[in-house]
């Protein structure tokens, strides 16, 4: 394709595990486009997030769009649900991202091939009724949906993808459930209402066949556009590995104009989505953690150190998967107004920083957790008081005006506009949280 792009990884954390984020945006960014979170294929039990690079998303940053590719864990690691709560992961952190990503959080597409597409339906199902982020359009391209045999799949004899592979990697994806549901396997699902608006495609002679048609009935029955073109082949994923071939192009040409109608379309954002932040104060931290689902996400440690006319931050961010040593210089231009610079070390120079630091450091241990308040999600920034007890900013991000946090967590006050907590781990060094 004939455009520029920038890619970036982040990294972002889901049950103890590191999950990399390929970010794809467009050089000449376009107002008002959407986001989109593309899932790539292969079973559940191969892939990297670098496919994105080679599929039909690239469309969409052709158009404007920032495309998110998450490079879940694979079955192999972790059967499910670890594939769907890592998507979600992402999903997530594109929502509350949206502003610095470029688009509107009420404007997220997700879409993939294949296992991809499989994910891609079982992700909108579980956002719909998780009720944190809503999704606008839904792209999963001849989906693998049905972990049994229907009748395209069995006894399948079709190029790249055939019964036996198809059979062996739901084995290894759905190893040691004892029930399947809906989010493991989508074709299981009974209530297709509220879900997003669907476009496909899928040659009839593939595995994925007969799931992709019947997604299509069971979302137009539940008053859902879906909408799926057939193509007569049985080479699974044609249009990416014979793209010069006709039917490539007559495929690609149809997603693109369902991509451009998909681009103009928005989601209502949930009806009890309110960002607050809230001073809260617990005296034990691990009655905290004992709340059923809590979550821990990450650790991150600062070293802060005067010096003289201002003052020096060496950073340790620990996330499950790895760890970032940031060095922070702090300049003090006036009281109001301060200015950082930030750049990342190698590990042996965040050691040798660290012993420079040493003589009179503060040192300040932040930890990240996700807690459920009643129907809501909080997430919590516990940082240690200096009297064995423990004081934290805590962000409610899908709250309405009522929430309920867990009995060990006490309510100070209401910082959501006060700008002296807009860099915590600054309010606590300086010991702003005064109880």
């Amino acid at each position: 394709m004939s455009f520029t792009y920038r890619k970036k990884t982040e990294t972002i954390t889901c049950k103890g595990r590191s999950i990399p984020l390929l970010i794809i945006s467009p050089t000449d960014k376009i107002e008002n486009r959407s986001g989109v979170l593309w899932i790539h294929g292969g079973g559940y039990v191969t892939g990297m997030k670098e496919m994105a690079l080679f599929s039909r998303a690239m469309y969409f940053v052709k158009r404007g769009c920032t495309v998110v590719s998450p490079d879940y864990t694979l079955a192999g690691k972790a059967p499910y649900p670890a594939a769907l709560e890592d998507c979600y992961a992402a999903l997530m952190w594109m929502r509350k991202n949206a502003p610095d990503l470029g688009f509107s959080p009420d404007r997220i597409i997700v879409g993939g091939e294949s296992a991809g597409g499989g994910l891609c339906a079982a992700l909108c199902m579980y956002a719909r009724d998780r009720k944190e982020v809503n999704v606008c359009y839904q792209f999963p391209l001849y989906p693998m949906l049905d972990c049994n045999d229907t009748p395209s799949s069995r006894n399948n004899h079709g190029k790249i993808w055939n019964t036996k592979r198809n059979r062996n990697a739901w084995k290894k994806y759905l190893s040691g459930l004892t029930e399947v549901t809906p989010y493991a396997s989508p074709s299981r699902q009974t209530d297709y209402s509220f879900l997003p608006p669907m476009y496909s495609f899928v040659g009839t002679g593939e595995p994925f066949f007969c799931e992709t048609i019947q997604y299509m009935k069971d979302l137009r029955r539940a008053g859902v556009k879906a909408e799926v073109d057939i193509y007569d082949t049985d080479f699974h994923s044609f249009d990416l590995l014979k793209p010069l071939e006709m039917l490539s192009k007559e495929a690609t040409k149809k997603f693109e104009a369902k991509a451009d109608e998909a681009m103009l379309c928005s989601a209502p954002n949930p009806p009890l989505e309110i960002e607050r932040k809230f001073l809260i104060f617990y005296p034990d931290v691990e009655k905290l953690t004992s709340v059923p689902g809590a979550e821990k996400l990450d650790v991150s440690q600062t070293y802060l150190v005067n010096r003289g006319n201002g003052s020096e931050r060496i950073r340790k961010t620990v996330t499950s998967g790895g760890t970032v040593y940031t060095h922070t210089i702090k300049k003090r231009i006036s009281a109001e107004k301060r200015i950082e610079d930030e750049e990342t070390v190698s590990p042996e120079e965040y050691e040798d920083l660290k012993v420079l630091a040493d003589p009179g450091r503060h040192e300040i241990v932040k930890t990240r957790y996700r807690i459920p308040c009643g129907d809501h999600i909080a997430e919590i920034d516990v940082y240690p008081f200096w009297n064995d007890r423990a004081t934290a900013e805590v962000e409610l991000l899908y709250s309405g005006e009522d929430f309920t946090l867990p009995d060990c967590v006490t309510v100070i006050r209401d910082v959501t506009d006060d700008p002296r907590y807009l860099n915590s781990s600054l309010a606590v060094s300086l010991g702003a949280f005064e109880l």
